[in-house]
């Protein structure tokens, strides 16, 4: 996912969203209807309203990616609520590497405010 203005993403403003990373160094409508499981005509057509069909699966899917982030630990994309569940979880002191990723999650950007320690994220 590339850097973007538009956050959050909601109903109202998918399309642009979309239209703007589509724009972004590195991306493109290919691309992201890839990464939402649809076809990059589908969202083509759905993003400039011509579309035939309901958008809103096309629509809630792009929403839902956009939940998404980097994790600086793993490298990989994860949800949101993989962020959370991690993040809040007890720290798995019986392995040592799972241990190591908590305590990443604990210093994270990503860090939900109420479970980080120093609550000013």
């Amino acid at each position: 996912m590339c850097a973007l203005r538009i956050s959050p993403v909601t109903v109202e403003n998918w399309q642009e969203a979309v239209k703007e990373e589509a724009e972004q160094d590195g991306c493109s409508l290919t691309l992201i209807a890839e990464k939402i499981g649809y076809a990059r005509p589908s969202l083509s057509l759905a993003i400039s309203g011509n579309y035939v069909g309901k958008t809103d699966k096309i629509r809630d899917a792009y929403i839902e990616y956009r939940k998404q982030v980097l994790c600086p630990y793993v490298g990989e994309t994860v949800s949101r609520q993989y962020c959370i569940d991690h993040t809040n979880g007890d720290a798995p002191t019986h392995h040592p590497a799972k241990l190591r990723h908590w305590q990443a999650c604990q210093k994270c950007h990503y860090c939900p405010k109420a479970s980080c320690p120093k609550g000013d994220r």
